[in-house]
């Protein structure tokens, strides 16, 4: 079997080929790489984009469908991965009125 290396959030989520943090369940959309430099490389990318990220490298085996076998241990809480997209889609965006916000028209000057 081969080793593979796929990134880990601090949240236990795991980073898919299309740069999202997902649960993981889905081996087939996980980005992985045979390379530790490739896996160090976008690591740090990943973590240039939002500094608050806390990621780190699994090391995995390979299936025989060549998929990498995350262990149960290394996988996210799946109501806690629910809870926490909850909390990102419900989060409303502060919106301004523009109505409020239009400045008073000044008397015209004849």
């Amino acid at each position: 079997m081969s080793t593979v290396f796929v990134l880990q959030n601090q949240f236990k989520h795991l980073l898919n080929k299309q740069k999202e943090w997902v649960s993981g369940r889905e081996t087939r959309s996980l980005y992985c790489t045979q390379h530790k430099d490739e896996a160090i490389n976008q690591m740090f990318e990943v973590s240039s984009k939002d500094y608050t990220q806390r990621v780190k490298l699994l090391s995995c085996e390979l299936s025989e469908k060549r998929l990498p076998i995350v262990l149960a241990e290394d996988l996210p809480n799946l109501e806690d991965f629910e809870t926490q997209l909850e909390i990102e889609v419900d989060t409303p965006i502060e919106s301004t009125n523009v109505e409020e916000n239009k400045p008073e028209s000044s008397p015209l000057i004849p």
